[in-house]
């Protein structure tokens, strides 16, 4: 219920945001998740981690759950330590969130100053350079996430927990496929409708991308290799 109002709120107040929310399926994984988590299709979430946040806060959590979306941050891991990889990710997301003033960032959020400027692959080279230590943060890390997907993976597409309750939703690889181009389309119109000064500076390079595609050589290497 609180899940809903969140998203109620951020439909009236951040139309970017809560456009994007209202397309993902609430999951109580309270049995397996211990934060928050999205696959991209679902919102999987321990009612006891989101009991304890405000509704400011909450806000602020269901926004930044959205926006692992729009940067695709699982796909786009590639070969990455897992965990510097979802802190940057962190860094990024919290720092565009608060920019745009979107509900409040609960104390156990990732923020630095020195990464106002930087996107998530730069900010992950600086933390795995430097081997800093590793935070919790506001989600459920990306590689464990990973991790209980290909355990529903070796059951075989389409087949795996229906309800949610001891691991995430099986997708299978047509279905990922498919949801990544529906979530491209949902960013486009959710950035229509809330207009060019709501949409985060980060996500407008990212439109600019989308519909006019350049493709980095690095990352084109990066996917070649593996």
């Amino acid at each position: 219920r609180r899940i809903v109002q969140s998203r109620v709120r951020l439909l009236l107040n951040h139309p970017f945001f809560g456009n994007l929310a209202t397309r993902l399926i609430i999951v109580d994984a309270t049995e397996w998740c211990p934060t928050a988590a999205t696959d991209g299709k679902h919102l999987y979430y321990n009612k006891n981690f989101l009991g304890a946040f405000d509704d400011a806060e909450l806000d602020f959590v269901i926004a930044h759950e959205v926006m692992h979306c729009v940067y695709d941050h699982i796909d786009r891991r590639g070969t990455r330590q897992a965990d510097y990889w979802n802190m940057a990710g962190d860094y990024v997301i919290n720092r565009d969130l608060k920019i745009h003033n979107v509900g409040r960032m609960p104390k156990v959020g990732l923020y630095d100053d020195r990464y106002r400027e930087n996107c998530t692959d730069e900010i992950y080279d600086d933390l795995h350079q430097n081997q800093k230590k590793v935070k919790q943060t506001l989600d459920m890390h990306i590689d464990k996430l990973l991790d209980e997907m290909e355990k529903q993976d070796k059951k075989g597409a389409g087949t795996g927990n229906k309800d949610g309750k001891k691991g995430p939703i099986s997708i299978s690889k047509e279905e990922r496929k498919q949801l990544k181009d529906e979530i491209k389309n949902a960013i486009l119109q959710s950035a229509q409708v809330a207009g060019a000064g709501n949409v985060p500076g980060g996500v407008q390079r990212l439109i600019k991308e989308l519909t006019n595609p350049k493709m980095d050589w690095r990352t084109m290497l990066d996917q070649q290799i593996t």
